[in-house]
């Protein structure tokens, strides 16, 4: 399955200021474009990426800091707490 690019991907990690050893949540993983540049920047920090199309997981990095959660994000309080 084809993937858009990452849009707006600066921005959006200026507008974060990622902090390596944070939590953040990618809500719509997709191509891992936007969780991949987010990774980058996470030494102890984890990144919490919801999809619920089965193909986003063939886009999965092998990174400790990833925790791939295979649903739609309406079910975030389900996970996240």
């Amino acid at each position: 399955m084809s993937y858009h690019d990452p849009v707006l991907l600066a921005e959006c990690l200026e507008g974060l200021k990622i902090d390596p050893t944070g939590s953040y949540v990618d809500v719509t993983f997709g191509g891992g474009g936007h969780s991949k540049a987010i990774l980058d920047q996470l030494t102890t920090g984890k990144l919490y990426a919801f999809d619920q199309d089965p193909d986003a997981k063939h886009n999965l990095p092998e990174n400790p800091n990833l925790i791939f959660i295979a649903a739609n994000f309406r079910y975030i309080k389900n996970h996240l707490r």
